[in-house]
């Protein structure tokens, strides 16, 4: 009897050794792993990865003699501007950002990829400068969605590479294709009277012809509604805002949250509206065109830039078109919603 507790007592402690043991080669482990991905942060190999809502970014860390090296840009953009009534991001920037927002529309204009940075920005000014490129040019269609960079150790970047679209094995082609797109959805809009009109009228129009895929080639651009015809949230809002800034009514791109990531647009006629073309597409043409934020506010939220665009407050236009604007049944409808698009994937 007293054989077996002696032997119990040394299972107990030979357990408990393992146990410690393995707590220890585990702790040791996890902090060789953190104290690697510190160093290599920071080596000349090293990348910073950082994704957002349908974009993503990697950048590598330069030596001086690397920088020194490296070729300065002729396009600096110096030559454009920008109405802010029309590209509202454009207006949110500060001074180094403004200047570096001309020079890359400059080099995506003439399609010119790498591109050494005029300014002096840090990491989060560029990203936040190509938000706002992003959002104001729909015209630029075969502007990616991702980019790379290089900066300094003192968080300087120096170079920027863009990426572009299969848009760009023929883009000669691709141009023509969308203006003459362009041209043919805007005919019918030119001899309206009023804002109002040109608006329901394009909204009506694309909402018409676009098919909701999320597997369309190019669904982040223009391109994919205006050519293709099938695309998701962002090439409706993108369409949307192209055409009506064609007609002189300032319409503006929007990035947030409605059950996940989505974009959808805010124009202006007498005061500012909420328009969602896609969510209009999938059942009642007219449940989400020109509302109120208080409306919006229980189905979508804005993030990012986004949110520092204007209210919207207005109601003259808000039920121009049968509607119902009550609480439960805009909680039913968004629940519809997400089931219908983005859970079902309708096509």
């Amino acid at each position: 009897m007293q054989t077996k507790k002696v032997n119990f007592f040394f299972v107990i402690l030979i357990v408990t050794a393992a146990v410690v043991s393995l707590f220890s080669i585990k702790s040791f482990n996890f902090s060789d792993i953190l104290t690697n991905r510190v160093e290599n942060l920071f080596s000349s190999t090293g990348t910073i990865d950082y994704k957002k809502t349908n974009q993503s970014s990697k950048g590598s860390l330069i030596d001086e003699k690397t920088f020194s090296e490296l070729t300065s840009s002729n396009l600096t953009g110096e030559e454009y501007n920008f109405n802010v009534l029309y590209y509202p991001y454009y207006s949110l920037l500060n001074n180094n950002e403004t200047s570096l927002y001309k020079q890359i529309y400059a080099n995506a204009k003439a399609l010119n990829k790498t591109f050494s940075v005029s300014e002096n920005v840090n990491i989060e000014e560029v990203d936040e400068t190509i938000d706002a490129i992003y959002y104001d040019h729909p015209e630029l269609f075969w502007l990616g969605n991702d980019y790379t960079y290089k900066y300094t150790r003192d968080n300087r970047v120096v170079e920027i590479t863009l990426t572009f679209n299969t848009t760009i094995a023929d883009i000669k082609e691709a141009q023509q294709k969308f203006n003459q797109e362009v041209n043919e959805l805007l005919k019918g809009a030119y001899n309206l009277e009023t804002a109002y009109e040109k608006e329901k009228y394009i909204h009506d129009l694309l909402i018409s012809q676009i098919t909701y895929d999320e597997n369309a080639p190019n669904n982040q651009s223009a391109y994919s509604a205006i050519v293709n015809k099938k695309t998701v949230c962002a090439g409706y809002a993108k369409a949307f805002q192209l055409l009506l800034t064609k007609l002189n009514i300032p319409c503006y791109y929007v990035v947030g949250f409605a059950k996940e990531a989505h974009a959808w647009n805010i124009v202006k006629l007498d005061g500012y509206y909420n328009v969602d073309l896609t969510w209009d597409d999938a059942k009642d043409q007219y449940k989400y065109f020109n509302k109120t934020d208080e409306i919006f506010n229980r189905s979508h939220t804005r993030t990012g830039l986004s949110q520092k665009i204007p209210s919207c407050i207005e109601t003259t236009y808000q039920n121009y078109e049968e509607d119902n604007d009550d609480d439960d049944t805009y909680n039913n409808y968004n629940n519809y919603i997400y089931n219908y698009i983005y859970k079902y994937n309708y096509n």
